[in-house]
């Protein structure tokens, strides 16, 4: 069953501006070191705001629930078939609020990047 769905657009030229202005503090600030060594050498400020934007759509997603992450408590991966996941560490959110499921899709262009997360109860 559906719990929820979390939708985000992000501007890419934003993304672009942060790394410009902050340079890779701005990466350790929501991505973990796992992420950043995963990282392509040569990434894209769309791909970092596909990235970037699914952050927000599980926390957006999760909301509902009595215990929100935040962005370290979230990784963003990708399957074997190269399709988006996110991967709570600990994964003491789900502990607590039963068998559940993240469901992700990432898109982006040249100036916008849209993610999207469904909650599902696995019960």
């Amino acid at each position: 069953m559906i719990l929820s769905v979390g939708v985000d657009i992000t501007q890419n030229k934003r993304i672009k501006g942060a790394i410009k202005k902050y340079g890779s503090k701005f990466l350790f600030k929501f991505l973990t070191g796992r992420e950043i060594k995963k990282l392509p050498k040569n990434y894209s400020s769309e791909h970092l705001g596909g990235i970037f934007g699914n952050f927000f759509t599980v926390i957006k997603a999760m909301s509902g629930l009595s215990v929100a992450p935040n962005f370290l408590d979230i990784e963003i991966a990708k399957n074997a078939n190269g399709a988006p996941v996110a991967i709570l560490p600990g994964s003491a959110l789900f502990k607590k609020n039963g068998k559940k499921k993240i469901h992700l899709s990432i898109s982006h262009e040249k100036d916008y990047s849209m993610a999207m997360a469904i909650l599902e109860d696995r019960k």
